[in-house]
């Protein structure tokens, strides 16, 4: 299993921040190998499907993406945008990741949808 918390724009809102949790029957956290391909769509207000790219990120790639942290382990990616979809805080991305390891014996593929969530406040000084 697999899950996405959510993404995140930049303040140029020309990345998405994906942080992937990769996961086995049990909820527990499972590091895999790579590569990994993941894309992402959303839907216009013509409710027609956008493509928002398309990203192979090679096995050294997915695994310095791996942190740990407050929050649990997780794969977090920034990844450029393509499209031409204005993106704006509450809309639902769907994503679709395909994980290769050796380990399986066919690739980890996982479907989800995310939130769109705005930049994080500039913190002020006070």
């Amino acid at each position: 299993a697999a899950s996405g918390s959510a993404v995140r724009l930049s303040d140029s809102s020309d990345q998405l921040r994906l942080r992937l949790r990769t996961e086995d029957g049990f909820s527990r956290f499972v590091q895999t190998t790579g590569p990994a391909v993941i894309s992402a769509i959303a839907f216009d207000s013509a409710r027609l499907p956008v493509s928002l790219g398309d990203w192979k990120v090679d096995a050294s790639s997915w695994r310095k993406s791996l942190r740990e942290g407050f929050t649990g382990t997780a794969y977090a990616l920034d990844l450029p945008l393509a499209g031409d979809l204005d993106l704006v805080p509450g809309m639902e991305i769907l994503i679709r990741v395909e994980i290769i390891d050796p380990r399986a014996a066919e690739p980890l593929t996982a479907e989800f949808s995310i939130p769109v969530i705005g930049p994080l406040p500039e913190r002020t000084s006070e």
